[in-house]
């Protein structure tokens, strides 16, 4: 996966951008059912589909794993973007960690826009002016 650039965008659409390029997870198999009455014919196929049902489900594991970790990549670009755009990088390194914990303690339940605008209004506690 291409990293993505947010230079010039708005925080906002940043977001909408990871949202859009985020993989979706594939749907899991549907898992056969033997039906009743069934015959010895019957539990066969049932076994047959019961075992390409165990296939499907670890080959579907093995995708999601990998969609996962390539979703995870993608906002965790988003966040140094966010840490980079708030100014974070710029205060003092012994506050960084604790002032994005208490940004995200305060606005992540509204979302990563939210955080932003908290880390903003925290870092420029720090500034010279």
């Amino acid at each position: 996966m291409k990293k993505i650039d947010f230079s010039g965008l708005l925080i906002s659409e940043a977001i909408a951008l990871v949202r859009k390029e985020e993989v979706s997870l594939p749907k899991k198999p549907i898992k056969p059912i033997l039906q009743k009455p069934h015959d010895t014919e019957d539990v066969f196929k049932y076994g047959k589909l019961l075992k390409e049902y165990h296939e499907a489900l670890e080959k579907r594991s093995q995708e999601v794993e990998k969609i996962k970790a390539l979703n995870s990549t993608l906002w965790k670009n988003l966040e140094n973007h966010i840490k980079d755009r708030s100014g974070l990088r710029y205060i003092p390194k012994k506050y960084q960690s604790k002032v994005w914990e208490y940004a995200w303690s305060l606005g992540h339940h509204s979302g990563l826009q939210e955080v932003f605008n908290y880390l903003c209004d925290i870092v420029d506690i720090f500034s010279e002016d």
